[in-house]
């Protein structure tokens, strides 16, 4: 049984946390006291069912604490880091201050420990950081879906572990943390890549980018059927059934958004000597154009007088999440157009937005579907199906 530290309790830390508390005994380390109680509680700090599951099922070797000298002691024998990176506009690159504060944190305390990053980061860190430390560093970054984070946490597709190749303590490091995630996983033959640290750092990376292409191509496709009044789904069904280009991942939506893509695109452009020639620039381009053809063609389907309904301002249909949410931006940009009195919001929580906004929130669905003349939902749930007269959406294929 190997004595675990995992920094950050966000879906991926948490995630990670419970999938090696199977078999290890695993403390998680977060400066976030709600998180912190949840936790010890055994109740998931955000919407995961699986997560919900294990809680309620299984007796894990887990507790969460806010105090460091706790979590990080000289006992501990790996300690994995999944503390977020947010895309610093000034800088124009991922900050990644807070990682590293506790890789010398990590250093001073627990010297023998190797260190596991799951956070996404810029390309070359590790390189220009991992000399700072004497604690072996590898680089597995995450590939998880908010909301099946640890599902996809007990059956990865792919494990990719970036070290230094020089390196062989580094190397058997790379292996042993292998071998942790196939003892405890469900999926025992995925994929294992161990590359140096920039190319793990670039798999990451474009993972990302190119699923925010994906999103775009599609929501492209969708705009033209709009502008020429064509039946999206069928063009989509004609070229999705090449097997190159495949029938998955192609459902129109508002535009992407969420934790990851946005930032981990701007970081991958930042890469590049010519950023604005580069594919990856039009990406971020699309996206925003995605909103303009949005907005217009609600404006066709909006009569005098007509109550807009927003359904729900999170990206996916069991998420909580609203960060760089589309359906924020089309929120404010039909507040701009139409004024904030004609418009309501239906959600399961609150957002802070709504009160920069001056917009209405209406807690109850039933009231909110009566009230609405026009609902404009990015994804389509079951409880709108007897509205589904007056529900504006892209959503095709009913899948996130």
């Amino acid at each position: 049984m190997n004595r675990i530290v995992v920094v950050g309790a966000g879906y991926v830390g948490l995630s990670v946390a419970i999938m090696l508390s199977q078999s290890n005994e695993v403390t998680i380390l977060d400066i976030d006291d709600q998180k912190i109680n949840a936790i010890n509680n055994r109740k998931s700090p955000f919407v995961d069912e699986r997560i919900d599951f294990c809680f309620n099922t299984f007796d894990l070797n887990l507790k969460a604490t806010q105090e460091i000298g706790e979590a990080l002691d000289s006992d501990a024998e790996i300690v994995v880091i999944a503390l977020p990176t947010d895309y610093d506009a000034n800088n124009k690159t991922l900050d990644t201050s807070c990682i590293d504060e506790y890789i010398t944190e990590i250093a001073l305390r627990c010297p023998e420990a190797y260190i596991v990053i799951k956070s996404t980061l810029p390309i070359g860190y590790i390189n220009r950081n991992a000399r700072n430390t004497t604690n072996q560093i590898i680089y597995c970054p995450e590939f998880l879906r908010e909301t099946t984070a640890l599902d996809d946490c007990l059956n990865p597709n792919r494990v990719v572990v970036g070290v230094d190749e020089n390196d062989d303590m580094c190397k058997k490091a790379a292996n042993h943390y292998v071998e942790l995630i196939r003892c405890v996983s469900e999926k025992k033959d995925f994929e294992v890549f161990i590359t140096g640290y920039l190319e793990a750092e670039a798999i990451k990376l474009f993972s990302n980018a190119y699923l925010a292409m994906r999103v775009c191509f599609f929501n492209e496709l969708d705009n033209f059927a709009i502008i020429n009044n064509a039946k999206s789904v069928d063009i989509i069904n004609g070229i999705c059934s090449d097997y190159r280009i495949g029938n998955y991942y192609n459902n129109p939506s508002f535009g992407y958004g969420g934790y990851c893509l946005p930032k981990d695109v701007k970081e991958l452009i930042d890469c590049y000597p010519n950023s604005k020639e580069c594919i990856f620039s039009s990406v971020v381009c699309s996206n925003k154009l995605r909103i303009d053809i949005i907005l217009n063609d609600i404006k066709r389907h909006v009569s005098p007088n007509d109550t807009m309904g927003i359904y729900k301002l999170s990206m996916k249909k069991k998420s909580d999440n609203t960060r760089n949410s589309s359906m924020i931006s089309l929120l404010k940009e039909l507040v701009r157009i139409f004024g904030q009195s004609c418009i309501i919001v239906f959600d399961k929580e609150y957002d802070e937005c709504l009160d920069l906004l001056g917009v209405e929130f209406v807690s109850d669905i039933e009231q909110f579907k009566k009230r609405a003349d026009i609902i404009i939902a990015n994804r389509v749930d079951e409880e709108l199906e007897d509205s589904i007269d007056k529900v504006y959406s892209r959503d095709v294929f009913g899948l996130d």
